[in-house]
């Protein structure tokens, strides 16, 4: 017997290369392979096969069944962002669970959560981050009142305009968004949600709109 590596000639003549014309003709039909292949299917075996070794090996049936209902209570506890802070009544009245789905975002504000705005900029004056923020403020929110899509940069207005807009309770009492739950459409063509709360842990990743030759694709940020 031969320890080296027996030699292998590449071959067309298989049903992979036969097939591979007609993936993107089946992929804009069906949506990616992914959604229907039988392979999540035939590999659940390996839970069964993991949940079999914690059993007494006796009533097997009822044994997989609590280990299977106790994995599932933990996985919605671990991903349970809808409880009493994510309730229907707070983030839309009047709205259903499955229409919630039909907006790119949705932004909890209770008014539990108000702060003085005017107070937080007398007392942070000197952080570089605040330098300007009433203005900015007024442009950001002229601009989505106005409905002008973001192009990487704020529209100015003039101080007219800025004048115009009135915040209803002035900056003393200001509401705090403290959840933001973004809906998104995967790869496997199925809904998804991210929620992203104000903290140290909270980072985002998002299309960069710089259009320069050497500019980086992706833009981070940090939700603070």
């Amino acid at each position: 017997m031969s320890s080296t590596t027996r030699p292998k000639s590449f071959n067309i003549l298989t049903y992979k290369f036969h097939a591979l014309g007609d993936y993107s003709r089946s992929i804009r039909m069906f949506g990616t392979t992914d959604s229907y292949t039988t392979q999540t299917g035939e590999l659940a075996h390996h839970m069964i096969k993991k949940f079999y070794r914690h059993t007494n090996k006796r009533d097997v049936a009822m044994a997989l069944t609590k280990q299977e209902r106790q994995r599932t209570r933990i996985q919605r506890q671990l991903g349970d962002h809808t409880s009493k802070e994510m309730s229907l009544d707070t983030l839309l009245p009047d709205r259903t669970e499955e229409s919630l789905t039909e907006y790119h975002h949705v932004m909890r504000a209770l008014p539990c959560n108000a702060f003085n705005l005017t107070n937080f900029l007398r007392e942070n004056k000197s952080d570089p981050a605040i330098k300007n923020f009433v203005p900015k403020m007024k442009d950001h929110l002229l601009s989505q009142l106005y409905g002008y899509e973001y192009d990487s940069d704020e529209h100015l207005f003039t101080d007219n305009k800025c004048n115009d807009l009135q915040i209803v309770g002035g900056l003393n009492r200001v509401i705090e968004s403290t959840i933001l739950r973004v809906n998104y459409t995967m790869y496997d063509i199925r809904r998804k949600q991210d929620v992203m709360r104000p903290g140290p842990a909270c980072f985002a990743i998002t299309l960069s709109w710089e259009n320069s030759p050497n500019a980086h694709p992706f833009w981070y940020c940090q939700v603070i």
